[in-house]
């Protein structure tokens, strides 16, 4: 009887000192979260706003670009631009 008594104990404790930590963690995620947003609202323009917009709108499209073909785009579309690559 008292060793399942102490079993049950035992998870018992474990449940709840886990189970603090884990409350504690999710709490400054959230934070940090919350940081974030805040900095990205203060420094967030019109312009901005509708650029990230249209690209989670067109993500897929996104995916599909290749990082080699916008560089060559901007090579070809302005001279301080190929000076650059």
């Amino acid at each position: 009887m008292h060793v399942s008594a102490y079993t049950q104990l035992c998870a018992s404790y474990k449940f709840f000192l886990n189970w603090s930590v884990t409350e504690v963690n999710c709490e400054r995620t959230f934070k940090k979260l919350k940081l974030v947003k805040t900095r990205l609202r203060a420094n967030m323009t019109q312009d901005n706003l509708e650029e990230l917009l249209i690209m989670s709108i067109e993500k897929q499209l996104l995916v599909e670009i290749k990082i080699e073909n916008i560089i060559d785009y901007l090579k070809a579309s302005s001279n301080v631009m190929s000076k650059m690559f």
